[in-house]
């Protein structure tokens, strides 16, 4: 057997380094067998060329390997590029991952020679695995608010898989961010006010429609209105405790929320109680003739 630095130079005549060529168990057989049989670079590289390492690998992918071992510093370099282009693209998207995750995706898209769409959906695909996260900016950030708030405007809370789940499908294109606000509307928020399900379809948010309702309260209540909203169990009482002549459930008619809500505890409590109950006191007095 030749000694090393002898294979390295047959090595090098071939075109290849010879820790390339060690590299892989297949290549590393046939370029043992080119040595001892003293064949020439062509008689080689044809070898090489009907490996199954070849056959498997694209033509970028060995090129970068070869160059991983030839000049590794150029390939350093084309790898740092790559990682920063990743996590630039990762940014505009606003989905976050480890480090280990970046590296092995940038290392994957340099050999394979993705381009930025490849590497946006490959991205899109970690969306529920572990140790990728949505970072609340980029287009991932923007599906989030939308339907954070959506979800907010129609009485539902929203769990992280199923921000995620809508996330992937709008940046992987198979949904917008409108098919996700309607979903939460008719599939959702439907199921809280039944009454409004036509409403909602047409894409109404909840919000709105029972507006009429978180007044009310507010003021009969002598409550902050912003302290009132579609979590609130008065509200999400009203809005399906009330049945037709058909069984349908529907929401209370407001007049008799408004008499519903002065049975309520803290309606004692109101200045609009009081006033009342001192009218009512007065008009006692004035029919015994107790006074004025």
């Amino acid at each position: 057997m030749a000694t090393s630095a002898a294979m390295s130079k047959i090595a090098e005549d071939f075109g290849y380094q010879l820790a390339f060529l060690k590299s892989d168990k297949e290549l590393y057989s046939v370029f043992t067998k080119a040595v001892n049989g003293k064949w020439d670079a062509t008689r080689f590289v044809a070898a090489v060329r009907g490996t199954k390492w070849y056959k498997t690998h694209s033509e970028n992918w060995r090129n970068n390997t070869q160059l991983q071992y030839s000049d590794p510093a150029s390939f350093k370099s084309k790898m740092d590029e790559q990682y920063a282009g990743l996590r630039r693209i990762a940014g505009e998207m606003g989905v976050g991952g480890t480090p280990a995750q970046f590296k092995q995706l940038a290392t994957q898209a340099l050999m394979m020679g993705w381009g930025d769409d490849i590497v946006r959906n490959q991205l899109t695909s970690w969306l529920g695995k572990k140790g990728a996260t949505l970072t609340g900016t980029g287009t991932s950030g923007q599906v989030e608010n939308a339907i954070r708030q959506t979800a907010f405007r129609n009485g539902i809370n929203v769990s992280d898989s199923m921000i995620q789940g809508w996330a992937a499908r709008v940046m992987g294109g198979t949904a917008t961010i409108e098919d996700a606000q309607q979903s939460i509307r008719e599939k959702y928020a439907a199921s809280v006010a039944p009454g409004f399900a036509k409403e909602l379809a047409a894409g109404q948010d909840l919000y709105d429609l029972a507006s009429p309702y978180m007044q009310t309260m507010a003021k009969t209540l002598e409550i902050n209105p912003g302290d009132v909203d579609l979590f609130d169990p008065t509200i999400r009482k009203a809005l399906a405790s009330s049945s037709d002549k058909d069984g349908q459930v529907g929401s209370v008619p407001l007049w008799q929320f408004e008499r519903d809500l002065k049975k309520d505890q803290r309606w004692l409590k109101t200045n609009g109680a009081r006033d009342e109950l001192d009218k009512a006191a007065r008009s006692l007095s004035q029919m015994f003739g107790e006074g004025v």
